[in-house]
């Protein structure tokens, strides 16, 4: 299956999803530290960019490039 990138707002959505799962809260009430393990997760297994990233985590793009190495 070909991964392909989303609208900010779907990526959020199914972002949102994975973090309701995995941490029984939503994105926006994660604290950082999660936010950097979920970050990792999202980057290996959706199509998505630094910038979208930094977008929807609420994140500068610095912080994000760093938390990915």
């Amino acid at each position: 299956m070909k991964k392909t990138m989303m609208p900010d707002t779907e990526f959020f959505k199914a972002v949102n999803d994975i973090s309701t799962r995995w941490f029984q809260m939503g994105l926006s009430d994660i604290p950082l530290e999660k936010k950097i393990r979920l970050l990792s997760y999202v980057r290996k297994t959706m199509k998505t960019s630094i910038p979208q990233l930094a977008r929807v985590f609420g994140l500068s793009r610095d912080k994000v490039s760093s938390i990915l190495g």
